[in-house]
C-alpha cells in the first residue's frame, strides 16, 4: 500500500488539471483540496484495469469525513471498470479516487475543473 499524491497544473483560462498516477488496489490516493468556487468537475480513469478493478470517487467537506461514493450529474454512482470519464455532481472541497477490487492494476486518474 502506497500513498499517491496528486499533481496539480494550472492550464490557463481558469482551468486546472489534477493527476494521480499509478494507483493500484489498496493504495491511498490523497484527496485534492479544491479551493474556491469551481464548475465543470470531470474525472477520467485510464490505465490497466485487471481482476475486476473499479475506480470510484470520494468527497469531503473537511478532509476527515468522506462520502464514499460520489455520483455523476445524472445521480448514478461513479464506478469506472475500464477507461472512462464522468462529470461529478456536487461541490466537494476535497475529492479523491479509490481503486478497489482489482489485481495487477495500475490506474491514472485525471480530474479537471474551472475556477469561477
Amino acid at each position: 500500500m502506497a500513498t499517491v499524491t496528486p499533481i496539480a497544473v494550472y492550464n490557463g483560462d481558469k482551468t486546472f488539471t489534477v493527476t494521480w498516477t499509478g494507483i493500484v488496489t489498496a493504495d491511498t490516493a490523497t484527496p485534492y483540496n479544491i479551493k474556491g468556487n469551481v464548475s465543470d468537475i470531470t474525472v477520467f480513469s485510464s490505465g490497466t484495469f485487471a481482476g475486476g478493478s473499479s475506480v470510484s470517487f470520494r468527497g469531503s467537506n473537511d478532509n476527515t469525513n468522506f462520502e464514499s461514493s460520489l455520483v455523476d450529474v445524472g445521480g448514478t454512482a461513479i464506478a469506472h471498470t475500464a477507461a472512462d470519464g464522468s462529470e461529478i455532481r456536487g461541490g466537494w472541497p476535497y475529492i479523491g479516487p479509490v481503486v478497489a477490487s482489482g489485481a495487477a492494476d495500475s490506474v491514472t486518474v485525471t480530474m479537471s475543473f474551472r475556477a469561477a
